[in-house]
Formats: structure tokens, sequence, C-alpha cells
């Protein structure tokens, strides 16, 4: 193959494997791990209503995807109405997939987090630690040669200081570009915890090795 054949065949290839790297940080909706796909790195933002405290919402997350399991780490800060500055948030996240990927568009797959975030509400109250922990299932759909991939998450809310512990759904579109690059929405919602809109950009490198090479999922 000649190096212009070669270098498509890589396009193709990037663009059907590459994925985000959604966090659960406060204030961000919570995306499916990404596995068997090498690292990957987001940037994101957050829009809570009202109901889920307001303000706005940043942060970066990094991942590796190795086979069947995925982790992440990312760091970010919220700014809710109820508070004068932002509070740094933490956020780690493992997974695996259980079935699906590779020629089978549709992944499905099992996934834990934990956020926390320190906000100083004033008067009595003064500083607070809000420690989540997020158990849950996703399902991917990423069809060949296709941008858009749209995923969902089904989760459940509980831990130290939260405002409220509920079951939640999140679901999202990614957009795949040519060489790894994309970018991505998400809606979050709960009956109690109110609703999240995201949006942000990502980046993937395939590493050798790292799964099937050739065979995105894997």
């Amino acid at each position: 193959m000649n190096r212009t054949g070669s270098m498509v065949v890589l396009a193709v290839v990037s663009s059907v494997a590459a994925g985000s790297a959604t966090a659960q940080l406060p204030g961000i909706p919570y995306g499916p791990v990404q596995t068997g796909l090498g690292l990957s790195i987001s940037a994101d933002y957050g829009k809570p209503n009202d109901d889920a405290g307001g303000g706005s919402a940043y942060g970066v997350t990094a991942g590796l995807g190795f086979s069947r399991f995925g982790i992440s780490a990312s760091l970010g800060a919220w700014d809710p109405d109820a508070v004068t500055d932002a509070g740094i948030s933490y956020a780690g996240r493992l997974g695996m997939k259980l079935f699906g990927g590779g020629l089978n568009p549709l992944t499905v797959g099992a996934q834990v987090a934990v956020s926390s975030v320190s906000l100083d509400f004033g008067g009595v109250t003064g500083d607070q630690r809000q420690t989540a922990f997020l158990p849950g299932v996703f399902a991917r759909i990423n069809p060949p040669l296709f941008p858009l991939k749209p995923w969902a998450n089904v989760y459940y809310v509980t831990g130290d200081n939260v405002s409220f512990e509920e079951v939640r759904v999140a679901a999202g579109l990614d957009f795949n570009l040519l060489l790894g690059f994309g970018v991505h929405a998400g809606y979050d919602w709960g009956n109690d915890g109110g609703s999240t809109l995201g949006v942000g950009a990502h980046f993937t490198f395939r590493v050798p090795g790292l799964g099937v090479p050739g065979v995105p999922g894997m």
C-alpha cells in the first residue's frame, strides 16, 4: 500500500475508534468510560439548571482504555449559585465492557466513579465537602464509518453530604472527525437533582497493543 493509501486507512480507523472521555465531575454530564481505545483527553463545560445547583462547571479528563477495561481521572471546578467562589473538583472512574464492540456496533458495560468537591456556603454552614459514589451501566452505539456515536448511562448517586440520592440518566452524542479529534454533547437528568447540559471536545491517541489493532472496541 502506498503512503497516501496508508494515511487514508489510518484516518478512517482513527475516526471510527475515537471517543470522548466525558467525566463525572460535579456539574458535568456523566458519560461512559472508554475501553480498548488507547489514550484520550477531553475538555468539558457544563451548565446545571437551578434544581441542580446552577452556575457553571469546567473540567479536563485523561483516560486510558485497554482491552475490555477503561480508567480515567478528572480535574475541574464548579461554581454553583449558592457559593461565592468556584470549588475545585476531582473525579476518578473505572469501567469494563460486558459485551459488544469490534464488528458489533453496540457496546454495553458497567462502571463506577467517585467525585469530590469542596464548596464554601458561608455563614453557619461554611466549607462543605461533597463526595459522590456513582455506580452505573452504559451503552454506546458505534456505527462503522459514521461520525455520530450515541451513548447513554444509567447510574445511582449516593455518598457523603450529597444534596440528593437517586437514579439518574445521561445521554449524548460524540461527533468524531478524522485523526482522533471530535466534539461531544450530553444531557444528564433526575427527578430530585435537576438537569445538566454539557459540551466539550476530545482527542484519542491509538496505542498499539491496547486491544486488537485495527479493530475498534476490542
